[in-house]
């Protein structure tokens, strides 16, 4: 996925908000998401939180296929996250897993519905 694509507001099944301007930041409401510190240990996100996003685009080493990361840096502070970005133009999700991945917990975010 492409810088364009990931800008805009993103929602996750239990009415949390995520923001990413066109400037490098964001706004964030209530969002699910499995948090780290600088040290990487678990961590709260600031709620409501702000910060800065990139995008990062990396190839799989053995099957080359792209893979799209948007990694959260919260400020002030060192708190941050990383979703990974799937789906298509039409049916993009931001997601991740909380905890272990063998638990199955999942944070997914959608692109939130756009009026007009």
């Amino acid at each position: 996925m492409s810088t364009a694509e990931i800008r805009g507001t993103w929602v996750d099944e239990r009415g949390g908000r995520l923001t990413l301007r066109e400037n490098g930041t964001f706004a964030s409401d209530g969002i699910c998401g499995d948090f780290s510190d600088g040290d990487l240990n678990a961590a709260v996100a600031p709620d409501p939180g702000a910060g800065t996003w990139e995008l990062h685009t990396t190839h799989g080493p053995s099957s080359g296929t792209p893979s799209s990361e948007v990694q959260l840096a919260f400020t002030p502070g060192t708190v941050w996250t990383e979703y990974e970005a799937r789906g298509t133009k039409r049916d993009p999700v931001l997601w991740m897993y909380i905890g272990d991945p063998d638990n199955g917990e999942l944070c997914v975010l959608e692109r939130a519905e756009t009026s007009g």
